[in-house]
């Protein structure tokens, strides 16, 4: 599918050490998410994008943002397998 297509030229590159460009795919990834899961917000896939998001604001030091996101997904999880 389209997310995870746009998921997977992030992680290409996250790898690579260009966050701006990951940080853009990972972002474009979540909108479409976002969209095609509109009934289920707490999606496990929704979970995964705020992780991708999350990590690449942790490799940018932005610990701030990159709690914010974690915190996004870890409670997504919760919801989801508790």
């Amino acid at each position: 599918d389209i997310a995870s297509l746009l998921n997977d030229i992030g992680s290409i590159y996250y790898k690579k050490g260009d966050y701006k460009k990951a940080l853009e795919y990972y972002k474009k990834s979540y909108e479409v998410r976002k969209i095609a899961y509109i009934d289920n917000p707490n999606h496990p896939e929704i979970a995964y994008s705020f992780n991708c998001i999350g990590n690449v604001y942790y490799k940018k030091c932005n610990y701030k943002k990159a709690l914010e996101y974690l915190e996004i997904s870890y409670k997504i999880r919760l919801i989801v397998y508790a």
